[in-house]
């Protein structure tokens, strides 16, 4: 089955929300191998380790707080315009951007919200 009937017939269930994998328990995707999450947490680590260091040693002038600030307003700008253009070419709908979205934000929320509990041992809400 093409990707994009595969994804349509999945993308609501019987209460009409999105049916979307849950990330807290299963931060795997469908279409993503095993190697090719652990080649993504190796690189993730990589990466983060490397700012680490960087921040930490005063190493060079792309690893200072503004200068990752300006990379992350530059990512988020790519991505905006990335959605708009999908919105545009009716790959999807404003609204159904906004409720994945949301979606995601809780999952995220929810993540942090274990992390933080397991590490502290106190039940720790954030929101």
């Amino acid at each position: 089955m093409p990707k994009k009937e595969k994804d349509q017939s999945r993308a609501s269930n019987s209460d009409g929300e999105l049916d979307l994998p849950r990330m807290t328990t299963d931060r795997s995707l469908e279409d993503f191998t095993e190697a090719d999450q652990e080649l993504h947490a190796m690189l993730a680590h990589a990466i983060q380790t490397g700012v680490g260091f960087c921040l930490e040693h005063n190493i060079s002038k792309e690893c200072t707080p503004k200068s990752l600030r300006t990379g992350l307003n530059i990512a988020m700008c790519s991505h905006a315009a990335l959605v708009r253009l999908l919105i545009h070419k009716g790959a999807f709908t404003g609204e159904e951007y906004a409720a994945v979205l949301s979606l995601e934000m809780a999952r995220e929320k929810d993540d942090y919200e274990t992390r933080i509990s397991i590490a502290t041992g106190k039940n720790v809400s954030l929101g």
